[in-house]
Order: C-alpha cells, then structure tokens, then sequence
C-alpha cells in the first residue's frame, strides 16, 4: 500500500510538470537546483561559475559588493548578461538595495537614503526615489530586490539601526507599498523582509540566535502588521532567523512549521517564502550545517534556499562552488529517497516557475517557448 501511495505521488508529480511546460519534463536536480540561491566571487563570469551551473543548475544568483567588485552600473550589467547567457532554466538575479549602509549597488546607482529617513520625504519624492532604484536595477540585469524591510524600529536596539522605516506599522506599510509598487512597475520583485519583525529583538541574527519574548498579543497589534497588510501586495516574502518563544520555543522561524503555515493559512500568502542566509550563526545553532539547514527550511515551507554571504567566523569565508555542489546532492539524496520531501521539492519548483514566468525571466531563455 504504501510503494503504491508513493507511486501515486510521483505520478502527480510528473502530470503537474508536463502541465507547466508541455512536454517538457525536468529532473530532481533541476527542480531542487532551483530552490537554492547562491553568491560567488568574481567581477564577470568566469569558467568556473559557468562550469558550475552546467552541473548544478541552481536558480538563483545573489551579488555582494564584497564579493562581485564595486557593482557599478554596467559592470554589474555585463555580469548579468554573462549570468543570463548560462544555458538551463533562467535564474533569479537577486541583490539587497535597501539603502544606507546597505546598497550593495552604488557606481553609476543613485544614493539611496536609510530607511529611517524615508518618512520625511513626501509621496511624490518617494514615488520617484522607488521607481529610481528599480529602474537601476532592471538596466544592471537584477531582478529581485530584498528590500524594504519592514520590520519595526526599535529605539533601545541597534541590531537594525538605520535600516528600519519607523516604529509606526502603518506608517511602514504605507512607505513600503510605495517602493515594492515602483520596483514592480520596472520589472523588479520586492521582496519585504525579515518576517515576523526583528523588531523586538536585541541580538543579531549574525552571531546567534533572537529570542523574542514578547507576547504574540502584541506582535499581532504592532510586528505583524506590516506583513499582514503587505502579503496581497508583494509576491515574496523573506523569513527572519529569529525564536518567538511563546509562539514556536523550538524552532527559529526559518526551520519552524508553524511560522511558515501563519504565513500560508493565516495571512493567505501563496508567494516566494526566502530564507535569509543559512550561513548565518542563528542557523547554525539549531542545525549541525549547512545542508541540514538547507533541509529543515524546506520541509518546514520555504521555497528559496539563500546560501550566501560570508560566514561571521570568517570574515573571508564563503561556501565554495564545491560546497554548495556538495549540498545540492545532499537535497537530491534526501528527496530521492522521502516522498514528502519530494513532494515539497516540487511545491516549491512550481511556485518559482510560476513566479519566473510572471516576472520575465525566461526572456533570457529558449525555454520561454516551452512557458509561454
């Protein structure tokens, strides 16, 4: 009874793909490459990345200025086309350009302003200032934004100093509605960040874990709002490394069942649910590495597997091309060989493809035929 359940669910599996794109039919490590968003070093594209994705087809790309070199306007273009030029399914070319001290993009980009300013500027000045940075962003060949943070200022902590628009909710959602609209309007997926709200929080997610102790009364009149208001409005969401101790005590958000089904049943949200790094130490105090972390996320809802940036141990420590192959068999072990794992690898290939279709990605593929 049970290999023939499994059957079943294989077969459901390979009828929703074959619907997706015709006749096409892509394989486990296609599906499960594109769960996972990576960083790597270099300016342009170089053997080695191109090499890469010909074995490891992962579905999205993440600049660091200290990583891809100062990100000016066109140098970053003709990265991203050498990105795009990479056969297999088109990937998501992703970057955090909130503003302040984190705009990874600057040469040839207008300065951006903190979040924390962004309340003095009237509608018409943030409207432009929006439709600016995604503008930018569209010409340099990136499609996805991990900003505006919407989490909530907090005046006694510095975890997210300059970084957060105000300690009003609805002052927040209205700026942020503003910038995911101007974004959106020139081709860019905001992505607001980091759910349910660092902002009763005091540690950094960085170095370990934030335990929240606020009562989940109070998140719901004050945290939660912003997320709740925005969900119709923005198609990805990004989830904090963060513990909300009277709502899951066991599990950060990321790795939590329950903060991922808040988000589906509860708030309706059926977009991009993105891990922030699972690099960061706040991770890895719960899970033994990386790849298991990569596992746990997934089964507990995410969609997008961000293993970028540098780990705090090291300062100039990034996961290989090696490593991030090595995780990638990882996942296609494990779902080869759990049917619910399988089943979740296959959700959340769906809901991207749907996601790159809608966003225009597979205009730098000759699989936009196969989607169209």
């Amino acid at each position: 009874m049970g290999l023939l359940k499994n059957l079943y669910l294989y077969l459901i599996v390979i009828f929703r793909t074959v619907s997706l794109f015709g006749e096409e039919v892509f394989s486990l490590e296609q599906k499960v490459g594109q769960l996972l968003m990576i960083s790597f070093e270099g300016e342009r594209g170089a053997d080695s990345i191109a090499n890469f994705l010909q074995k490891c087809p992962v579905g999205g790309v993440i600049y660091y200025n200290f990583l891809n070199g100062p990100l000016d306007l066109w140098s970053t273009k003709r990265l991203s086309d050498d990105i795009h030029s990479y056969p297999g399914i088109p990937r998501f070319i992703a970057v955090d350009q909130e503003g302040g001290r984190v705009q990874r993009c600057k040469r040839g980009f207008t300065p951006i302003p903190p979040a924390c300013f962004l309340e003095k500027l009237g509608q018409d000045d943030l409207a432009a200032l929006a439709h600016s940075i995604g503008y930018e962003l569209n010409q340099a060949g990136i499609s996805m934004n991990f900003a505006p943070v919407v989490d909530l200022t907090n005046s006694l902590s510095f975890v997210l100093e300059g970084r957060t628009i105000s300690k009003d909710p609805f002052k927040v959602v209205k700026i942020a509605k503003t910038l995911i609209e101007g974004f959106k309007k020139n081709g860019v997926l905001g992505v607001i960040k980091h759910f349910p709200g660092h902002g009763a929080s005091f540690s950094d997610s960085h170095c370990q874990i934030p335990r929240i102790t606020k009562s989940f009364h109070s998140l719901l009149r004050e945290d939660l709002i912003p997320f709740e208001f925005l969900a119709p409005h923005t198609e990805a969401i990004m989830i904090g490394h963060l513990l909300v101790t009277e709502f899951d005590s066991e599990h950060i958000v990321t790795l939590s069942k329950k903060w991922h089904d808040y988000l589906r049943i509860q708030l309706k949200f059926d977009g991009l649910i993105i891990s922030d790094s699972l690099v960061m130490q706040a991770v890895l105090e719960e899970t033994k590495d990386i790849a298991e972390a990569c596992l746990s996320a997934l089964r507990a809802g995410t969609d997008i597997l961000l293993i970028g940036g540098r780990f705090l141990s090291s300062k100039d420590q990034t996961l290989s091309l090696a490593q991030i192959s090595d995780i990638h068999e990882r996942l296609c072990y494990e779902a080869r060989n759990d049917p619910n794992l399988f089943k979740r690898v296959e959700e959340s290939f769906q809901r991207i493809i749907r996601a790159k279709k809608k966003w225009g990605i597979f205009k730098h593929s000759s699989l936009e035929s196969e989607v169209s």
